[in-house]
């Protein structure tokens, strides 16, 4: 449990000085009237496919077993940066690029 709210934390406080993600990418044809479904559809298969990878039989579990605590938190760091690869590889399948970011 301390592991999801790890993970949960970082989220956040990722999520708090980023832009919307759905503003995060576009596509050239579409616009943006497709981003966020498309996004939430790679996040869904990101999340599947993370989780066969360290796995997961069970989708909806989030706190894989087993470590000592620093273990978990690299895995979760690791794990992380696996689920944005992820949904990367799915949004640029799908023909979006990333924006730029506004300063």
């Amino acid at each position: 449990m301390k592991h999801a709210f790890s993970i949960a934390a970082i989220l956040a406080l990722a999520g708090c000085a980023a832009q919307p993600a759905s503003k995060a990418w576009i596509h050239p044809d579409w616009g943006s009237s497709y981003t966020s479904r498309d996004l939430s559809v790679c996040r869904k298969q990101a999340d599947e496919d993370l989780g066969r990878k360290i796995g997961r039989s069970d989708p909806t579990e989030r706190d894989p077993a087993g470590g000592p605590s620093s273990s978990r938190q690299t895995d979760a760091i690791q794990n992380r940066y696996d689920f944005d690869r992820y949904v990367t590889n799915c949004m640029t399948a799908l023909g979006y690029k990333r924006a730029k970011a506004a300063n």
